[in-house]
């Protein structure tokens, strides 16, 4: 992974927590990191199932937004 790709990483969090707010940040992306990223897809790794199935159903659009908005060519996140 590249340092590009952390420092994309590291603006995507920080316009994240703008969007949703500093405790649903912390409840639900704070312990969410980069796990890789090719052409079109962000790999992002979470500790649990739970925290992976709740932000696939209720934030995956929100924060594949974001990560266009640094990225467009990203057409996807995959989250495991």
């Amino acid at each position: 992974m590249s340092n590009m790709d952390q420092e994309r990483w590291v603006r995507v969090r920080e316009r994240l927590r703008a969007e949703v707010g500093e405790d649903v940040y912390s409840s639900w992306f704070a312990r969410m990191e980069l796990a890789g990223c090719d052409a079109e897809t962000v790999k992002l790794s979470v500790p649990t199932r739970f925290l992976k199935s709740w932000i696939q159903s209720h934030y995956a659009e929100r924060v594949l937004a974001c990560w266009q908005a640094e990225d467009p060519g990203c057409l996807r996140i995959e989250l495991t």
